[in-house]
């Protein structure tokens, strides 16, 4: 898991030249919305028309993803189950633009954790969908047929973790393969740069002794806001 397409670019031409392949390398935008079926182009990192617009919808979608109610059912109708969940945690302002992103179908990273969790909660885990094909009886022609398959990847290698909500964080760890159980994380949580995202292992339920962790104690690239 990387942070956007130009990570994602660097890492398929980069591992493939070091004999490394079959690798799937993703953001979780893409793979919230493939697993959802929601188009790509559809994702807005933040909604709003000014900044303040922006952190008042973000502070309020973050408590109604703390309080989600984990007896709401998935469906297909993606703003139906947001406006219930948002219902009483958005104010007016929010809920106006909450209408306008129904409006444009457009999706927050608030709403892609939530709809992502209420699939989980409902099916018991995430499952990806893939076609196979069934013999008609006494015909030589196929049908399609849609099918679901557990998620379960053998590594798990999560990039700026710092910049992920505690929420998305436990979605990727539900798919850590049972037999391997490895997840990699590789961060600073003091790097922060977005609202509500990781501030603590414990909120992940993750605990790292000496031997587990690799500490760097130099930086060789920084940003100027950084220096």
């Amino acid at each position: 898991f990387v942070q956007d397409a130009s990570t994602k670019d660097y890492f398929s031409a980069l591992l493939p030249k070091l004999g490394i392949k079959d690798v799937q390398i993703t953001t979780f935008f893409e793979w919230a919305a493939k697993l959802l079926q929601i188009n790509i182009d559809s994702i807005k990192s933040r909604i709003g028309e000014d900044e303040d617009e922006r952190d008042i919808c973000e502070f309020e979608k973050r408590e109604a993803l703390k309080d989600l109610d984990s007896e709401i059912n998935f469906n297909r109708n993606h703003f139906k189950t947001l406006e219930k969940v948002y219902e009483d945690y958005l104010s007016e302002s929010s809920l106006k633009l909450l209408a306008k992103q129904k409006k444009e179908k457009i999706y927050d990273r608030f709403d892609l954790t939530i709809l992502l969790q209420i699939y989980k909660n409902t099916r018991g885990k995430l499952e990806e969908e893939y076609i196979h094909y069934v013999k008609v009886k006494g015909k030589s022609k196929l049908n399609q047929k849609k099918a679901y398959d557990k998620i379960q990847y053998s590594l798990i290698i999560v990039d700026e973790t710092q910049n992920y909500l505690p929420e998305q964080i436990e979605l990727i760890k539900s798919t850590v393969g049972d037999k391997t159980k490895s997840i990699l994380y590789v961060g600073d949580l003091v790097q922060q740069t977005h609202l509500g995202t990781l501030r603590s292992w414990d909120e992940v339920g993750e605990e790292f002794t000496d031997a587990r962790q690799a500490k760097l104690q130099k930086v060789y690239r920084n940003t100027k806001q950084i220096l």
